[in-house]
């Protein structure tokens, strides 16, 4: 019964140590963030001039059952689409913001040593909050000194590219592709309130 009792108690304390938290990477571009009122306009008036032709396009190509056509017009639409609300946000969003982009990854921190809990949240966000897009799943792996999380992105129908965004362990710097060592991002952790739950 004793060891019944020490093995829930370990457990239990194990179970509960383990917690969610966010690790928040941005870009520290402040000068691309004050470039957006001037840049604004004219990116709003030409994604709005060409967002109904492209929408035109899309019903066309579907009726005509062209679908490969019509992928990469809803790819080309989805683009426009985020460029109008991320120029048209921007304009209030990225007033004296000190970044333009951000990364945000959530996992649990227990998936850093054990491989089944490799499984990560992330959020991408433009326009210095501006766009902020859907949340998905990513890969999490890590050596000693860099955590990793790898995702596919669409580029085209037939451009499908493997995404990797590395996190240096001592300094929390990070980059794309791999490329800690250009440092673009800065990270930093975040705690996640977790107390609304039901499981």
């Amino acid at each position: 019964m004793k060891k019944i009792l020490l093995v829930l108690i370990i457990t239990f304390a194990t179970s509960s140590y383990a917690e969610p938290v966010s690790l928040w990477c941005t870009d520290g571009n402040s000068n691309r963030a004050n470039s957006v009122k001037w840049d604004a306009p004219a990116k709003i008036n030409s994604s709005k001039a060409k967002i109904p032709k492209l929408k035109s396009q899309l019903n066309e190509m579907k009726a005509a059952g062209w679908w490969e056509m019509a992928e990469l017009v809803e790819i080309q639409l989805s683009m426009y689409q985020d460029s109008y609300t991320g120029y048209t946000n921007a304009q209030t969003t990225c007033v004296d913001s000190e970044w333009f982009s951000a990364h945000e990854f959530i996992f649990d921190t227990d998936g850093l040593k054990n491989s089944s809990m490799s499984a990560a949240e992330y959020t991408s966000v433009d326009y210095c909050g501006g766009l902020i897009k859907d949340t998905i799943e990513v890969k999490l792996s890590s050596t000693p000194s860099v955590i990793y999380f790898e995702w596919r992105k669409k580029y085209l129908p037939d451009d499908i590219r493997l995404m990797r965004f590395s996190v240096d362990r001592k300094t929390l710097k990070a980059g794309l592709d791999n490329q800690v060592s250009i440092s673009k991002f800065t990270c930093t952790i975040r705690d996640i309130d977790t107390s609304d739950n039901l499981i």
